[in-house]
């Protein structure tokens, strides 16, 4: 909508852009997550930072961490909101 409201959309081919757009987020969901937490999928460094001990978190302000949970394991929730900043992440 921002490209319309400025009237920078001359050219532009929507359908294009959204397939597009769909392929990139069908790979990053699918294909390079390696656990996911809700809404959000988590790549490869990304866990292995969690595991060394960082906290997973939208920013820095963000008054909770987001339990990690491996993809591998489709029965197991996809993450959990709540926890405090003192916790660990498993």
């Amino acid at each position: 909508m921002g490209a319309r409201k400025w009237e920078k959309d001359k050219g532009v081919n929507w359908q294009s852009l959204k397939a597009l757009s769909n392929r990139i987020q069908y790979h990053l969901r699918g294909r390079l997550a390696v656990a996911k937490v809700p809404g959000c999928p988590v790549l490869g460094q990304a866990r292995d930072l969690v595991r060394a001990g960082y906290v997973l978190k939208l920013s820095v302000q963000t008054p909770w961490e987001y339990q990690l949970q491996e993809a591998a394991d489709p029965s197991a929730p996809a993450g959990k909101r709540g926890s405090t900043a003192d916790e660990q992440i498993d």
